[in-house]
């Protein structure tokens, strides 16, 4: 599945392994034709806030702040265990890549 939103592309990865289609991250990434870590990368995005997901699952495909939101910048906020934190840190990672536009991701950090 070749989709700019790291979050359905997870959530897809994450489908096939429960539905047994693939028996282990590594066949994945083989079918994929990607890295075994960059498959596991993408699948721990699920561990965001909730908030996070919602946000970034809301967005049109063809957004161009899908470009901005990939797994390596989204991988740090993993490393925030607190949901308030962590949604407060992607509102200000948002923020500063899109300050015209921060009221719309005000939402996010309820």
């Amino acid at each position: 599945m070749q989709h700019p939103n790291y979050i359905k592309k997870a959530l897809y990865y994450h489908e096939l392994l429960e539905k047994g289609h693939v028996q282990s991250q590594r066949t994945l990434a083989q079918q994929v034709g990607i890295s075994q870590t960059k498959v596991h990368l993408i699948l721990q995005l699920l561990k965001l806030d909730e908030k996070i997901k919602d946000f970034i699952l809301g967005l049109d495909d063809a957004d161009p702040r899908l470009d901005f939101l990939t797994v390596y910048r989204l991988q740090p906020l993993l490393q925030v265990k607190s949901k308030e934190r962590q949604r407060r840190k992607f509102q200000e990672m948002i923020g500063e890549q899109y300050p015209d536009q921060n009221a719309c991701y005000e939402k996010v950090a309820l």
